[in-house]
């Protein structure tokens, strides 16, 4: 199992850089999603200007939140577990709140 993975890391204005981090363990009720296609928003770019946004983000922390992807086969029956104790379907809308600041 991967133990990394690549992130953009927000580290203050204009500077964001590719790393690589520790891969995140799913906490309860969350999974980890690999992604396939990232992109950039309005608030990225007012955020990549400023070097921070007040209420969500402060560097240095993973940069982004738009994305797409498919749950790991590692991770599929941990998934499936927490949907059925959760009363989740295969229809259920959820959010995604993926940043978190690092340590």
């Amino acid at each position: 199992m991967l133990s990394e993975m690549n992130a953009a890391v927000l580290y203050g204005k204009e500077d964001v850089r590719i790393e690589r981090v520790p891969l995140p363990a799913p906490g309860k009720g969350e999974i980890v999603i690999r992604i396939h296609a990232a992109l950039t928003c309005g608030t990225d770019l007012k955020v990549f200007r400023r070097g921070y946004h007040a209420r969500m983000i402060a560097p240095p922390a993973l940069f982004g939140h738009e994305m797409a992807g498919v749950v790991p086969v590692s991770y599929t029956h941990l998934f499936l577990v927490q949907c059925v104790l959760q009363g989740l379907t295969a229809t259920t809308r959820r959010r995604m709140h993926p940043s978190r600041r690092r340590a």
